[in-house]
């Protein structure tokens, strides 16, 4: 999943605002971004330069139970660029000795564990690099809830998830994107995307000064169309390295779509690496993609590079740039403007 802030959101709670139950209570947490962002695709009329706002509220819940279970619950509500329609995404837990049970607007245990390189921006402008979903809600059938266990040994923790797969009818189009060229398959026959069942664990350390972290990540689905039968798989492997003020960062992942006929793959290794002195942060990133589709190559080569500057109480000015090879065409992006944290 994608980090679309820099800033790490502050909890503030909300006095007086609690249940008859000690154990409950009820927290808000905000962010909002205004700026300037700029993009240019190669074979478009113009470039485009536009302002930029977003407001995001995100309402926490957290209670126990008498025989020590921890529970919770949460929804978000983000608004984009002045849109008259609010996208909101929610999830609950339940924690206790046993681990973490969750549900709903949740990674699956695949994107849990991956480790994302970082990227930066207000509006994306260098954050077009791979999210890691692992096949969450491919095709779009898959109905957005997720159901992941967690449980920790220490500094190492195991996830195991799954997503429920929907329906689909004879004729139906599906599109799946990210393989270079788009693929579309048209359904012949009534059917149901397969359900999909993850595997992660991530491990975290210190050695010689350094703090290492490592994740990797399994999940499998697949769905019978008719006239094709398609199975899909996605493997990942990451780490992640702090020495001080400098951290670095390294993701590789391979989905493998099978049709029964040739195999359509998608490797993407990805590296990034931050710099922190003082108030000021700067960091760069590159991710190379190579697809290949029933024997057709495309690569996709990302760059970005940003810097910020805690103004102090929950303000940070974000700058930031990248540009984005797909074969012979490129996007530049550009922006700046401010991230606040509330």
């Amino acid at each position: 999943m994608k980090n679309v802030l820099f800033t790490t959101t502050a909890l503030v709670a909300l006095g007086g605002m609690a249940y008859a139950d000690a154990h409950a209570g009820v927290a808000l947490s905000g962010s909002a971004e205004m700026g300037l962002t700029y993009i240019d695709e190669d074979g478009a009329d113009s470039s485009d330069t536009s302002f930029h706002n977003d407001i995001d509220v995100t309402f926490t819940m957290s209670g126990a139970t008498d025989n020590g279970l921890t529970f919770g619950a949460s929804i978000d509500l983000d608004e984009a660029d002045g849109d008259a329609e609010i996208e909101s995404s929610n999830s609950v837990f339940i924690q206790g000795s046993f681990g973490t049970l969750s549900m709903g607007d949740v990674d699956g245990a695949y994107d849990k564990a991956m480790i994302e390189i970082a990227a930066a921006g207000l509006n994306d402008e260098a954050d077009q690099v791979n999210g890691h979903a692992g096949l969450d809600g491919w095709f779009g059938l898959n109905n957005g809830e997720v159901l992941r266990y967690d449980y920790s040994f220490g500094d190492l923790t195991l996830s195991l998830s799954a997503e429920l797969g929907d329906s689909f009818a004879s004729g139906d189009t599906f599109t799946l994107d990210n393989f270079g060229s788009t693929i579309t398959i048209t359904a012949t026959a009534d059917g149901d995307l397969d359900d999909i069942f993850g595997v992660g664990a991530g491990y975290s350390t210190s050695f010689g000064g350094t703090d290492l972290q490592f994740g990797v990540g399994y999940q499998v689905s697949g769905a019978d169309f008719g006239t094709l039968e398609v199975d899909a798989e996605a493997i990942g492997v990451s780490a992640k390295a702090g020495f001080g003020d400098l951290t670095a960062t390294v993701a590789y992942e391979m989905i493998t779509v099978d049709t029964g006929a040739d195999d359509i793959t998608l490797d993407t290794i990805g590296v990034s690496v931050e710099y922190s002195f003082g108030a000021a942060g700067v960091g760069l990133q590159y991710e190379t993609r190579e697809a290949d589709n029933a024997g057709a190559s495309t690569d996709t080569d990302t760059t970005g590079i940003w810097l910020t500057y805690d103004l102090g109480g929950g303000a940070e000015f974000v700058a930031a740039a990248s540009q984005q090879d797909v074969e012979d065409v490129s996007t530049t992006r550009a922006g700046f403007g401010l991230a606040l944290s509330f």
